[in-house]
């Protein structure tokens, strides 16, 4: 993936605070964002391989 000029990107939302509109936008859509997800997984604690293990073992068995 290319590097990106963050100076150039278009703004979130229009309150120039960038970490504001980042918290803003999480708490408007979480609830949406939990609604629809198939698999919530707390990775707070978890190395990345045991996150991954969790994530695989919730995935239906590939069709043959």
């Amino acid at each position: 993936m290319a590097a990106t000029n963050l100076a150039s990107r278009p703004a979130l939302t229009a309150a120039g605070n960038p970490l504001a509109e980042i918290a803003h936008l999480f708490a408007e859509r979480d609830g949406l964002y939990q609604s629809l997800a198939n698999l919530t997984l707390n990775t707070d604690t978890l190395p990345p391989e045991t996150a991954s293990d969790l994530i695989l073992a919730s995935l239906p068995p590939a069709p043959q």
